[in-house]
């Protein structure tokens, strides 16, 4: 104590250098370790990477011909599924630069579209009813231009639309059966109370469609729906949405209604006699005027009644309703290069 005090300034300096020796100590020995840590990686990755090329990851030329053909296959694809979304170039539409343009849909309206839907509902055997427009009645007969190229648009796109998903719903049949029976009613969306109100719509084909079962988001998604009346078996309408689900337009299900058909009156089973065992005219043996007179010889030992069973419900067609939805994007989504949608 009294040699510090005497001397605290060297007392001082190796206590430092002391403390600076314990500190460089430590200080060499992690990173020593860490030196050691570093090499046993390096080791690793090299031993790998001799492994890796000694097994030739790299590709041949045939693979590279393949990868690139495979990514042309996917670009296409992609390109086909964005057209399909978008909906552009799919809908068989009427250019607008045609001449008379308004009146050219009307005529394709009434001498195509009605027409080849009355063929198609022919040659699968489907009941519909005398006159069917299958939407537009009142372009079913005398038709006039009024000069309005926003009505020809939106009555044309109803048109293609309804072009494919009808041609889908009469197709749905099995090849040896009608399993769509009857077309009762076509039903759109009125489009010319927006473009041309002082148009008179026949109420029979349209519809109003509540908007909270609606995609349709203004300035966003555009949406045009339909309603759809037949009967049927359960197998058309699961050909029918079978078929949806292919996607080979963007058409969604919104509602599907279904109810039992009208029909004459169910028949339960009943015994019926077999016409081998009993005379021809004569009552059935066992039945309360098909009584032996008195004395009469016996019946014969074999059955004299033979049961035939008929089912309880001889036909199961079915009402449906159901509400579909084309879905399209008000506009192009355009991506960026940092792939951001704009």
């Amino acid at each position: 104590m009294r040699a510090f005090k005497e001397n605290p300034v060297f007392f001082s300096l190796t206590a430092f250098l002391l403390l600076c020796s314990v500190v460089f100590s430590i200080l060499s020995l992690l990173a020593l370790g860490k030196k050691f840590g570093n090499r046993d990686d390096f080791d690793k990755s090299q031993r790998d990477l001799k492994r890796l090329i000694t097994s030739k990851p790299y590709p041949t030329g045939g693979n590279l011909e393949k990868s690139k053909f495979n990514l042309e296959g996917l670009q296409n694809a992609l390109s086909d599924h964005k057209g399909k979304l978008l909906a552009e170039g799919v809908l068989d539409l009427i250019p607008s630069t045609t001449p008379d343009y308004e009146l050219a849909v009307k005529e394709r309206i009434k001498n195509g579209y009605i027409k080849s839907m009355r063929d198609a509902a022919i040659a699968n055997r489907v009941k519909i009813k005398s006159g069917e427009a299958f939407g537009f009645s009142d372009y079913s007969g005398t038709i006039a231009s009024t000069n309005n190229d926003l009505l020809g648009q939106a009555l044309d796109k109803q048109r293609a639309i309804l072009d494919y998903i009808i041609g889908e719903l009469l197709d749905s049949t099995s090849p040896d059966s009608s399993d769509i029976t009857e077309l009762i009613s076509i039903q759109r969306e009125q489009v010319e109370s927006a473009v041309a109100p002082t148009l008179t719509i026949s109420s029979e084909d349209v519809f109003f469609l509540d908007s909270k079962m609606s995609a349709r988001v203004e300035g966003a998604i555009d949406t045009h729906a339909f309603r759809l009346e037949f009967i049927g078996y359960t197998s058309g309408l699961r050909n029918f949405f079978n078929k949806l689900a292919l996607f080979k337009r963007p058409v969604v299900v919104r509602d599907v209604r279904v109810q039992r058909k009208q029909s004459e009156p169910e028949v339960a089973a009943i015994p019926t006699v077999s016409p081998r065992n009993t005379p021809f005219g004569s009552p059935p043996f066992g039945t309360p005027s098909g009584r032996p007179p008195f004395g009469s010889p016996v019946a014969s030992a074999e059955p004299a009644e033979e049961l035939v069973q008929k089912p309880i419900v001889d036909k199961n067609l079915s009402r449906f309703i159901i509400i579909v939805e084309y879905i399209e994007l008000a506009e192009s989504v355009q991506e960026t290069e940092d792939g951001q949608e704009s």
